[in-house]
């Protein structure tokens, strides 16, 4: 924003390669390993980040960077960071007031910039302004196609409804099909505009917009990817809009305006050049209709045909899924049928049903037909099929769905042998087909069932992340703004860690029979421990590992504490110092162990200590709850030598909370986000 008082005497020159380094952050990564991504990871706000990217904090002007929201009106000064989708420098306004939230580092240096101290003093004196300027407040009107409406409720916009009534001080919205509408209300429109009214009109091609438009303008339909354009100034409708607001990762072809009108990067925006009619071509709900979703299964007893519960599947920005289980072939010969329940919500939605080898070359028993079923009611799914040769790996049964965005119930799975038998209203599982699937109703949770699917559609969400602030900005500078939470939340203290440790005797103090074993703590094999003080006079454990004998029998060694209990959906925090002579990079495994039917309630975690001690902090969530019969446990076979300090395991909020994953943004945080999207406060 180059003609904003905060830049004065400032230009491009000045906000890069400052004097000094930044210690905001530490100036390397703390890297870990990642079993999910195969190599090196950060953690930020309880996520796995596989970019890695700080290789020092020298010249560095800005080192947490703001993704700019989509929701409300925040007015960026200077764009930065990947793509120039993030702001160190914006405004918040909400009625008469306004927040700055200012994210360079002009203090946390070793050296003083001359840049840094004239942004500070023209940031004071402006915001020291008692008549800094206030935008006027209009109320917005919308016509057009449904998913614009909803996109536009969902970014905190309220609209009302145009049906002919007389126009005032208002921004009237009109998206695909509105032109139909407001023909017949061309001249009132016509007047409204030379009054002085304001339109947003959101990818309509020039045959909409001129049959209500008092001036004709001309589109071409072609493929837009990117444009550069110089910032606009601080009055213009564009103001706050930058090339990466319309970057489109998503390439397809768009109504560009080609004349009639003041064409801004070639085309995808456009000013009337008598009127105050701004054209966006590049709206955020062609392409993701439902920011929130996001792939992945759930079982629940809102909805259920057979039994109390049923499983909700999410399909989000994949392109296709499958929903199925592993199950023991049938026999060659003999005929079997494979049936679901299933129920598209909101929308019809087109599956089919596979039953393939597991294992490879994946070829199939059977591929059924793709099927369009209707919305909001259950549909019995079936294929029957005959066996002609032996499947050893056994099968993979499933329901495929090549639909991104779509959301269906599935219960009642059967597979048996035989024909396909309707299922009537209130009847039970027949006991004369034996159902080769297990958990056919999802009565016990989603075990053993899969839900798997290929990498999201990330071009797709940028993109809509990206128009989504676009519009939102355009509408901004009009005087429509979003609501948001964000004073509440300013005012709302974060909420820390809850509770006390649940280890027994964590820091290794307690030896009652003097036994040399710390209390409630076992270390296998026996003979494999010393437990000692450390420099700073702390206990500690030095947990000795020979390796295989030999024979090549292996030597492994564990540290474990019994009958640790968690709760289902709680969030612990586990922690501990840790260091290590011999083991050259391996890594060591962590987990709470359910020993009845021995398998983990948490997510595994791995780690690998040096020479220096170090602290080890991870964040995981139960997936059961187990008062007794659990195991905390660390264990490793590699020849080395390595000790433990000041071990820790506290109930805490989830890493989401004090995240601001929504109010400001239209979709939810995943993994392979930029990190610094998910911002403190």
């Amino acid at each position: 924003m180059p003609d904003h008082p905060y830049l004065a005497g400032l230009d491009d020159q000045h906000l890069r390669d400052w004097r000094g380094e930044s210690t905001i952050l530490p100036p390397r990564l703390d890297y870990l390993p990642s079993n999910k991504y195969g190599g090196a990871v950060i953690r930020w706000c309880g996520l796995e980040v596989p970019r890695l990217w700080r290789c020092g904090n020298r010249g560095n002007v800005a080192s947490v960077l703001i993704e700019k929201p989509a929701i409300g009106d925040f007015f960026p000064i200077i764009d930065g960071g990947f793509s120039l989708q993030y702001s160190p420098l914006l405004e918040y306004r909400e009625g008469k007031g306004m927040v700055l939230f200012c994210l360079i580092d002009v203090t946390g240096r070793t050296e003083e910039d001359p840049a840094a101290t004239r942004l500070v003093r023209n940031i004071l004196s402006y915001v020291s302004e008692t008549s800094y300027p206030v935008r006027s407040t209009r109320k917005a009107l919308y016509v057009g196609d449904p998913d614009g409406k909803r996109h536009l409720q969902r970014a905190g916009i309220s609209t009302g409804s145009y049906e002919g009534a007389e126009l005032r001080d208002q921004v009237l919205i009109v998206g695909h099909g509105g032109g139909r509408a407001l023909a017949k209300h061309a001249p009132a429109v016509a007047r409204w505009l030379r009054a002085g009214g304001h339109l947003l009109a959101l990818q309509l091609d020039g045959d909409e917009a001129n049959s209500f438009l008092p001036a004709p303008i001309r589109t071409t339909k072609g493929e837009h990817i990117a444009a550069y354009f110089k910032p606009s100034g601080v009055d213009s409708p564009f103001a706050g809009v930058g090339p990466a607001d319309v970057h489109n990762r998503d390439p397809r072809a768009l109504p560009l305006v080609s004349h009639g009108a003041k064409l801004v990067a070639d085309g995808v925006m456009a000013e009337a050049e008598s009127a105050n009619v701004i054209f966006c071509q590049l709206v955020p709900y062609r392409f993701v209709k439902s920011p929130g979703d996001v792939p992945g299964l759930a079982v629940n007893d809102e909805d259920a045909v057979e039994g109390k519960q049923s499983v909700l599947l999410t399909l989000g920005t994949v392109p296709q899924g499958q929903f199925g289980q592993q199950v023991t072939a049938g026999q060659v010969g003999k005929t079997y049928t494979c049936s679901a329940l299933v129920k598209p919500l909101g929308d019809p939605v087109t599956v089919r049903l596979e039953v393939e080898r597991a294992g490879s070359p994946w070829d199939r028993a059977v591929r059924g037909k793709d099927i369009e079923l209707p919305a909001d009611q259950w549909t019995d799914l079936h294929v029957t099929f005959k066996v002609d040769k032996p499947y050893p790996e056994g099968w993979s049964t499933y329901i495929h769905c090549s639909q991104p965005e779509a959301r269906l119930r599935v219960d009642w799975f059967r597979l048996f042998e035989g024909d396909y038998v309707p299922r009537s209203a209130g009847s039970a599982a027949d006991p004369e087909r034996k159902n080769l699937f297990a958990n056919p109703s999802f009565e016990e949770g989603t075990e053993p069932w899969f839900f798997r699917w290929p990498t999201e559609q990330q071009n797709l969400r940028k993109t809509f992340r990206r128009s989504s602030f676009l519009v939102t900005r355009l509408l901004a500078n009009m005087g429509v703004r979003g609501q948001t939470p964000l004073l509440s939340r300013l005012a709302t203290p974060i909420a820390e860690a809850t509770g006390q440790s649940i280890l027994k005797n964590g820091d290794f103090s307690v030896d009652a029979d003097d036994n040399g074993v710390p209390d409630h703590w076992t270390i296998r094999p026996k003979d494999a421990f010393v437990r000692e003080t450390t420099d700073t006079g702390r206990w500690s454990i030095r947990v000795i590992c020979k390796g295989p004998d030999e024979k090549g029998k292996s030597g492994s060694v564990s540290l474990a504490q019994p009958d640790v209990a968690v709760r289902k959906d709680q969030w612990y925090r586990i922690s501990f110092r840790a260091k290590a002579e011999g083991l050259e990079g391996a890594r060591m495994t962590l987990a709470i162990q359910d020993t009845s039917v021995w398998r983990s309630l948490v997510e595994y975690q791995r780690f690998s200590p040096n020479e220096q001690w170090k602290q080890f902090t991870f964040l995981v969530k139960s997936k059961d709850t187990a008062e007794t019969k659990t195991r905390f446990q660390i264990w490793h076979d590699n020849p080395s030598t390595v000790w433990f300090s000041d071990m820790c395991i506290v109930p805490c909020d989830p890493p989401s909370r004090g995240r601001w994953s929504s109010g400001l943004y239209l979709d939810k945080p995943q993994e392979w986000d930029d990190p610094y999207r998910f911002f403190r406060w």
